[in-house]
């Protein structure tokens, strides 16, 4: 196992870079014999551990020493640290500190590099599967394009699949809905940050950002579901992230299928807020990272010796066709209003864990 992809067993002590001895016995009640199952841990993510069997070789034609056919040298295939699929993901783009990743498919997961070690019950967090002293942080979410979703056909009344209507609103309607500032809820399914089981609530703040029930029948239209929604899904990432940060990421990366939607990314960027622009990546958008990811760590695993993760990536990393630049206004009063209102989501989240 790596170094990263360990974490998530949670007997892995992250600080120390060992095996917690309390975790392994509560678990194994014979600490030492439940480590020698277990094994070592690779601390270094770019370590050649060998050579490739030659099972492999034979039947399944992985390179190694002589070739018969030409009878030349050729390079050997060796073995470098396997990973997780998420910590691969973190490695599919040139991530440094403080950057994001936002996926936004059926479930919505954010991934944020951190030199901060800083646990909650609210995120995962693992060591990084490359770089020494650095960190990453995922949120994840089980209703995330469900819950956009299930809006969009309402707006449509259940008529058609397009999002034109649903982005009109969004891009036509301000920031928390304007004054009254509405905040609400979807979960088509039990959520799993907050854990929360499935239902709708929506919430009005008063002038002292006081949260109250919605009136639906009054000052509430069904309209207001559309910019509800997505303000939500990112002021919770927002409100979880902000420890790990120093307020904003220095870059997001948004993939995912619904990372073609122009408007949404647009308002999860404004709520989130960057230090260096957003972007989308363009090549593989609704798949793809994870293997990616896997391939280039592999490659700095064989041909990156006494260099850095990010600087091998960085030299030969090339934008063209594989990232789109998007154009968000940096308006610093739209982020200030969201980052107002973040106490007040939290109470909310309270009211709503209350009647679980």
């Amino acid at each position: 196992m790596d170094i990263s992809d360990v974490c998530g067993m949670n007997l892995w002590d992250i600080c120390r870079q060992e095996w917690s001895q309390q975790l392994l016995e509560i678990v194994g009640g014979d600490a030492v014999e439940l480590e020698s199952k277990l094994g070592k841990v690779e601390l270094d993510g770019g370590a050649q551990l060998g050579h490739i069997s030659n099972y492999f070789v034979s039947r399944y034609r992985f390179p190694k020493g002589l070739t018969p056919l030409v009878m030349v040298l050729i390079l050997d295939c060796v073995i470098v640290p396997f990973t997780g699929d998420n910590p691969a993901t973190v490695t599919s783009l040139p991530l440094a500190p403080m950057d994001s990743i936002i996926s936004l498919g059926t479930s919505t997961t954010l991934l944020l590099t951190t030199k901060r070690y800083k646990p909650s019950p609210s995120y995962h967090i693992f060591n990084h599967p490359t770089t020494k002293g650095l960190y990453f942080a995922m949120l994840c979410y089980k209703n995330g394009s469900l819950a956009r979703e299930e809006i969009r056909n309402k707006i449509n009344d259940n008529s058609s699949p397009e999002w034109d209507k649903f982005n009109s609103i969004l891009s036509k309607t301000n920031v928390l809905g304007g004054s009254k500032r509405k905040l609400g809820f979807y979960f088509p399914l039990p959520e799993i940050i907050p854990d929360a089981p499935n239902g709708t609530w929506r919430f009005t703040l008063n002038d002292s950002l006081e949260p109250r029930i919605a009136d639906t029948t009054g000052s509430w239209r069904p309209e207001d579901d559309v910019r509800a929604i997505v303000e939500s899904q990112a002021l919770s990432m927002r409100l979880r992230a902000q420890p790990l940060t120093d307020g904003k990421p220095r870059h997001l990366y948004f993939v995912g299928g619904a990372s073609k939607n122009a408007d949404i990314v647009r308002v999860i960027s404004e709520v989130l807020g960057s230090h260096e622009g957003v972007f989308r990546l363009t090549e593989g958008v609704t798949a793809g990272a994870c293997a990616r990811g896997a391939a280039i760590k592999a490659a700095w695993g064989y041909d990156g010796k006494g260099v850095g993760f990010e600087e091998f990536v960085r030299k030969r990393w090339n934008t063209q066709g594989r990232l789109e630049r998007i154009d968000i206004k940096n308006d610093e009063s739209v982020w200030d209003i969201y980052g107002s209102v973040l106490d007040a989501y939290a109470k909310c989240e309270e009211i709503i864990l209350k009647e679980k």
